[in-house]
């Protein structure tokens, strides 16, 4: 394997586990470009780093999407779906999910069979294409909401997405 593809998986594994992690504070200039700083609860300005950057550069572009397929396997907090064509899609997943008056853990979620391998599920998700130089692509895919044929599960996430 090339070097730079090695980069390129290592920077998207760093992702996949800061999405979840999500708690922090997003902005945006009224322009558009991203912003260093933003301000908290307190009326404080802050300066964005690190897996704050992270966050604004993956909402920047991002795109709502609907994947229906069958959940092939997990690994901690990625699906792995195999959609309608066949092909795998690893799919980052909130590790904290909500349905009715019930929140549960990702691993309670499929331990107390509101969702399980094997079954067709149709996923509500964010998705963010990129393209090194190299002519190399990725796609980090969110998944957000959740339908199977009995349970709608919704991720719990310090935002709400429209």
């Amino acid at each position: 394997m090339k070097k730079e593809s090695k980069i390129l998986i290592g920077f998207i594994a760093v992702l996949l586990i800061a999405l979840p992690l999500m708690g922090s504070v997003i902005a945006v200039d009224v322009d558009g470009q991203e912003s260093n700083e933003t301000y908290n609860l307190l009326g404080e300005r802050v300066e964005l780093k690190g897996r704050n950057q992270r966050i604004v550069w993956f909402f920047k572009d991002a795109e709502k999407d609907i994947i229906a397929g069958t959940i092939t396997a997990r690994d901690r907090n990625i699906l792995i779906v195999t959609d309608g064509d066949g092909e795998r899609l690893n799919i980052v997943m909130s590790r904290r999910w909500n349905m009715g008056q019930d929140v549960v853990s990702l691993n309670q979620m499929f331990e107390d069979g509101y969702v399980s391998i094997g079954e067709t599920v149709s996923l509500d998700v964010l998705k963010r294409t990129f393209k090194n130089g190299n002519d190399v692509t990725a796609t980090i895919i969110f998944c957000y909401e959740i339908s199977t044929g009995s349970n709608n599960l919704y991720a719990v996430l310090p935002f709400n997405i429209n």
